[in-house]
């Protein structure tokens, strides 16, 4: 999570794909996040990481990537 002051800067994309790259080395399957359908800005960071949105029944969104 990024605080508001330091939001729009670049560092939500750049926690991801850290966290990303962090679980190839890991050599993790998957990595799975569920992020609230109103968190358009994060749903956008998580897409232009290469990760894949669905929907839940409920309404959120779980987002993956297989790594």
């Amino acid at each position: 999570m990024v605080s508001d002051p330091f939001q729009h800067l670049g560092l939500g994309t750049e926690l991801l794909r850290l966290l990303t790259q962090i679980g190839r080395q890991a050599k993790l399957a998957r990595i799975t996040a569920y992020i609230l359908p109103e968190n358009a800005d994060m749903q956008d960071i998580a897409k232009r990481v290469g990760y894949k949105l669905e929907k839940e029944a409920e309404g959120s969104l779980i987002a993956t990537i297989d790594l």
